[in-house]
């Protein structure tokens, strides 16, 4: 029930103000009985989310340190045998290829060493029927087969069995059997962090340190059965010679200067190679599955310092549009520090591939895979942190309404997400703008087609001339073509209009109160031409032909065209 209500929003994930609510749901959840049991699993349920990650960090060090204490007692081991055990074996004889039971099933062991583990045993165990008590429902004989369980009574209740039989207390107990049971409470807890923050860690982490917890454990496992089958065979491996043994046979490398000498030994490494060819290769294809979907995802971007970076929201993505916008943006000399993200659901094709691998933009673009509608995909695309954030959709599209609709979702995410983000958004159709009134700009592209269009009735050649100032260019389009015209077309593509205060400028200031032929006639003798196109006197009057009788005052702005230097801002 809980759960259901974190995923809907209506409890927080990781506080909840009204701790009245988690009382009402464990009520209903588990009844209104007052015993020990239902008092526990309430606790549990009021602090599911801590609860479950402070016990199996706690069950983690526990079975940590039970398997460093099985290494000390090994390390300690001087091979001999209990008094009573020894006057029974000492007569026996053996042959070279014998397995040496009583050194076997007993070892070398200190009562200090031997009240230590029993002492992490005692407080394992107790934790796993706590455990299983709390969360014990149906069938008894389901909850004794399971391998927790099975492993805990082989681990910690042989030891519990020796306090009231001292003459066991040498026995050996696999208790290197416990990583078993710390690589289950690793996962859990990988599970657990997962739930307990807002954005979870990457697939990939989680599962390049199931991997390495799974190799590590199946080597300290192989590492610790090698050293004590050894021990009741005539070559004597220490843990550190096991492990170079088993390093060596799980890399199919073999040298050959150790090898077991007994038939247990050698049938454990039969069953240790063959865990490896059926687990490991199943972990690391999961692995790559993992890496080739990052890969595709892209890597989530991480601000270092002071760097400022713009989040670009497209639907589809593809290279003509991308090097279209980075071209515009980075024309802009205030834009060359910035960094662009690009956060598309589509994924990259080849060519978008290859331009991002361009030197000049793969230091500055970055792309994250995900959806502007996904919180956990803003976040990763800081979108909280940006300087600004383009909501674009993509060209020639067909179905301008649908994708204004998914243009209006993903403004309205953004603005929950990050609502003191400047967006800058394009749209389609004008009904659309009364939904995004809080973009900081927004441009719908019939009105402005449309008006374009209507200026070019009053004025031919508006629109081309329009498109050659919001277009970038440096003024070489062209220059490779053979036909005269589109050189000279794309030389003049370049161009952009400046204008100069009349009384301010050194060489039209002569003109002053000459008429606008006269002037234009001197001018273009002179150098390019101008000519006014406003009169500070008339206000809010631009004459862009003005007659042969209009005269040229001090307070006039003069505009003309000429070779682009930066790009305008739009």
């Amino acid at each position: 029930m809980r759960r259901f209500l974190v995923k809907l929003g209506i409890l927080d994930r990781r506080r909840d103000p009204h701790p009245e609510v988690d009382r009402h749901l464990a009520r209903m959840h588990y009844g209104s009985d007052q015993s020990f049991k239902s008092r526990v699993q309430q606790f549990f349920f009021d602090n599911y989310y801590s609860s479950s990650l402070c016990i199996r960090i706690f069950n983690l060090f526990i079975k940590v340190i039970a398997c460093l204490l099985y290494c000390v007692r090994v390390y300690q081991d001087s091979r001999d045998l209990p008094d009573f055990v020894y006057e029974e074996y000492k007569h026996k004889n053996y042959s070279a290829d014998d397995f040496k039971w009583e050194y076997f099933w007993w070892v070398d062991r200190s009562f200090s060493l031997w009240l230590t583990q029993t002492i992490v045993a005692a407080i394992s165990i107790a934790e796993t029927f706590v455990i299983f008590y709390i969360s014990y429902k149906g069938s008894v004989i389901r909850l004794l087969l399971t391998k927790e369980f099975l492993v805990e009574c082989i681990t910690s209740g042989v030891l519990l069995v020796t306090v009231f039989v001292p003459r066991w207390r040498e026995v050996f107990v696999p208790i290197f059997l416990n990583s078993l049971l710390a690589t289950s409470s690793l996962q859990g807890i990988l599970n657990d962090f997962n739930r307990s923050v807002v954005f979870g860690q990457s697939a990939l982490v989680r599962q390049i340190i199931s991997l390495f917890s799974s190799l590590a454990c199946l080597i300290f496992m192989g590492t610790c059965s090698i050293e004590h089958l050894q021990r009741a065979g005539n070559r004597k491996f220490d843990l550190f010679m096991s492990f170079y043994f088993c390093l060596v046979t799980l890399s199919t490398v073999g040298y050959g200067d150790l090898y077991p000498d007994t038939h247990p030994a050698r049938l454990l490494v039969i069953a240790m190679i063959l865990a490896a060819f059926l687990f490991l290769p199943s972990q690391i294809e999961a692995l790559g599955q993992s890496l080739a979907e990052r890969r595709q995802a892209g890597e989530d971007y991480m601000k270092t310092g002071n760097e400022v970076h713009v989040v670009v929201n497209v639907t589809h993505m593809t290279a003509d549009f991308t090097d279209d916008f980075l071209n515009e943006f980075y024309a802009h000399p205030e834009h060359q520090e910035y960094i662009v993200v690009l956060l598309s659901p589509s994924e990259m094709d080849n060519k978008t591939r290859l331009l991002l691998k361009i030197p000049k933009w793969s230091s500055r673009v970055h792309y994250v895979r995900g959806s502007a509608l996904k919180d956990e995909d803003l976040h990763r695309a800081k979108v909280h942190d940006a300087k600004a954030c383009f909501i674009l959709s993509a060209r020639h599209v067909k179905e301008k309404n649908w994708i204004d609709e998914r243009t209006i979702l993903r403004s309205w995410a953004v603005k929950d997400f990050a609502p003191n983000v400047p967006q800058y958004i394009r749209v389609f159709c004008p009904e659309t703008k009364m939904h995004i009134e809080h973009a900081e700009i927004l441009i719908c592209e019939d009105e402005f087609k449309y008006s374009l269009l209507a200026n070019n009735c009053i004025c031919p050649g508006i629109s081309t001339f329009i498109t050659l100032l919001m277009h970038t260019s440096r003024g070489k389009e062209g220059q490779k073509s053979n036909e005269p015209w589109h050189k000279v077309y794309g030389f003049h593509s370049g161009n952009e209009i400046y204008d100069i205060l009349v009384g301010e400028s050194k060489f039209f200031s002569e003109f002053v109160g000459k008429s606008f032929t006269y002037a234009s006639f001197h001018a273009h003798r002179s150098g390019p031409s101008r000519r006014p196109t406003r009169n500070r006197q008339i206000a809010d009057q631009t004459q862009s032909w003005p007659n042969s009788h209009h005269a040229i005052f001090g307070c006039g702005l003069l505009h003309g065209p000429g070779q682009r230097r930066i790009a305008p801002r739009l």
